[in-house]
């Protein structure tokens, strides 16, 4: 088959050529613009997405870490009060017991206060006897 079978025999004009022209023209810009816009649109697209991704995680990430943060203080102070309780009875008990303590040695104390100044005075009577009546040498 010819090339050219089914293709009028007609010479070209140069307003034939021009209205050719004009038309490939405006389907090759409509093609460029469509392809164009898709990828301009594709990549705006993809960076605002990845922009709003961002955005989103560190602010997620920023009220969890307070919220984790707030949950374990609170947890803690909630353990130092129940030592704190769990300690009451034992601190009253000890009071009770050192006070018992005190009472008995400040009896002691005196006691024994009491028998050295007996003690004192009878060293005394001694030693005044031994100075007024010195043995014979």
């Amino acid at each position: 088959m010819p090339y050219n079978q089914g293709v009028d025999e007609q010479p070209v004009t140069r307003r034939d050529l021009v209205e050719a022209l004009a038309t490939a023209k405006v389907e090759i810009t409509e093609a460029v613009t469509k392809n164009v816009t898709e990828v301009v649109t594709k990549n705006v697209t993809e960076a605002v997405t990845r922009n709003v991704t961002e955005a989103v995680t560190r602010n997620v990430t920023k009220n969890v870490t307070e919220a984790l943060r707030d949950f374990v203080m609170e947890a803690v102070r909630d353990s130092q009060t129940e030592v704190l309780k769990a300690f009451l009875p034992y601190q009253e008990s000890s009071n009770v017991r050192m006070r018992a303590l005190e009472a008995k040695l400040s009896n002691v104390d005196s006691g024994l206060s009491e028998r050295v100044s007996i003690v004192e005075r009878r060293l005394q009577e001694l030693e005044k006897r031994f100075l007024q009546n010195p043995p014979a040498a």
